[in-house]
């Protein structure tokens, strides 16, 4: 059991220090939740869209958010790569939290991952639908994420009796 827990803090160790490691589960909403009411209240504001407009953006950027987890998982997160590196980045990065599914502080993605990956989403929505349709339909996305985080964080944190088999 000793070595079990040396074992582990090693690797936490080691995911802190590449950025994949703690997070509090509170840091995606405080950091995302602002951007989604700044981008809504833009859009209505300055860039003058329907309510209508906004709501079916914000749905699709909430369905694209749950296509898009759901193909990061499967294809990305469970690919098995060929290579050591490969295989490291995949551990450091999801493989932890499979292996330590209890270990609450590995639950949310690190900022340091999500902030850059939302500029980019935001920039391929820009690119796909023109920029003042890429602000709600990339608040749907974030709130998207953000749901799916918190959800994920009180599935692993708390006891649900209805599933408790």
């Amino acid at each position: 059991m000793r070595l079990d827990r040396r074992l582990r803090y090693a690797q936490a160790d080691m995911c802190n220090r590449t950025g994949s490691g703690r997070v509090p589960a509170v840091l995606p909403p405080l950091l995302f939740l602002p951007v989604v009411a700044y981008l809504l209240v833009h859009a209505v504001t300055a860039l003058n869209l329907s309510l209508a407009v906004i709501i079916g953006l914000c749905g699709g950027g909430f369905v694209i958010w749950t296509l898009t987890e759901y193909l990061i998982h499967r294809f990305v997160f469970h690919h098995n790569p060929g290579s050591q590196m490969g295989r490291r980045f995949l551990y450091l990065f999801h493989g932890f939290h499979h292996e330590f599914p209890a270990d609450l502080g590995h639950i949310v993605v690190s900022p340091l991952a999500s902030t850059p990956l939302a500029a980019l989403f935001y920039l391929v929505f820009a690119l796909a639908v023109g920029n003042s349709h890429a602000a709600p339909l990339f608040a749907g996305f974030a709130f998207g994420y953000v749901c799916y985080d918190s959800l994920h964080y009180a599935m692993h944190h708390r006891s649900c009796p209805v599933f408790d088999f």
